[in-house]
């Protein structure tokens, strides 16, 4: 639990600190400055983000990048069904895709020009800032095709969807040591259920034998 999400908010919970992974998230600026962290954006998020700039702008842009992530995530999925990668011939198509699509979004959006008697950078707004992020962050973006990660962040979001729930129904905690205990907790919970271990099994040794019931978890 902390305070916020700042980078050392982050930093203070020691989770991504020495991770020498990919990291599926939002675009939150202080996941990037993990040193030695590799990447790759939540799709969910940028669907959310394309939805809204073709709804409330107008632009094709938007439905024509929504579709090739759903195409490509769609490929992923029935090849991993079969135990095979999307093939390399298929990744250079969708990248050309990708690479034309935002060629047609950066003549739908040109730099807005700087404003007489105005001081410091025109607003740029929320389609043209998408698109770079689309340009600066491809590989990122296409992460879920290229590494063989998540298309989205939803299951660590569900994994904390018990914590929400809690703080809704039950309130909040009356210190930020019993908040901190509920977390380690449930995410005891939530790593045991992913590797097929027994959780009323796991829980017993966590209080008994904290040492053992690790070795319970990520030696399974």
């Amino acid at each position: 639990m902390t305070p916020g999400r700042s980078f050392e908010d982050i930093k203070s919970v020691g989770v991504l600190e020495g991770y020498t992974g990919r990291s599926i998230h939002d675009f939150l600026p202080a996941y990037l400055k993990f040193e030695g962290l590799k990447h790759g954006l939540c799709n969910a998020h940028h669907l959310r983000d394309l939805t809204f700039v073709e709804e409330h702008h107008g632009q094709r842009w938007p439905v024509e990048m929504i579709e090739l992530l759903l195409e490509g995530k769609k490929l992923k999925d029935r090849e991993g069904e079969g135990g095979r990668k999307v093939g390399p011939v298929t990744l250079v198509r969708l990248r050309e895709r990708y690479q034309e699509i935002l060629a047609v979004g950066r003549a739908e959006n040109p730099e807005p020009e700087p404003r007489p008697g105005k001081r410091g950078r025109p607003a740029r707004g929320k389609a043209l800032n998408l698109l770079d992020r689309f340009t600066n962050y491809e590989e990122e973006t296409l992460a879920f095709l290229l590494y063989d990660v998540p298309f989205d962040n939803n299951e660590a979001e569900r994994d904390l969807r018990m914590m929400k729930t809690r703080q809704k129904i039950s309130g909040c905690f009356r210190s930020l040591e019993w908040s901190r205990g509920f977390a380690k907790v449930r995410s005891v919970i939530a790593s045991a259920k992913k590797r097929s271990v027994d959780v009323y099994g796991v829980l017993q040794k966590l209080f008994a034998d904290p040492v053992e019931a690790e070795k319970l978890l990520f030696d399974t």
